[in-house]
């Protein structure tokens, strides 16, 4: 098992994680003691991923409405 850890003390938390046998890895955006994992920028990732999951849900709507639609044409053509 792998324990990823998060922001700030992550380097601390992965450090203590490692000295109890289990493997490891922190993501920071500083890598100020040259020992970051990952250098990334979680909130800018995260930002990305909020923006990319609200777009799907949006062509989620749009679909159902576009099924919809169709479904009580197809039926008022029955009728």
């Amino acid at each position: 098992m792998t324990f990823h850890c998060f922001f700030e003390q992550s380097g601390t938390f992965k450090n203590e994680f490692k000295k109890l046998g289990y493997d490891a890895e922190d993501y920071d955006i500083l890598n100020d003691f040259n020992e970051t994992d990952h250098v990334i920028d979680l909130f800018e990732e995260i930002e990305v991923a909020y923006r990319n999951l609200n777009t799907e849900r949006e062509r989620e709507k749009r679909f159902s409405i576009l099924s919809l639609q169709e479904t009580r044409s197809s039926h008022s053509s029955l009728v």
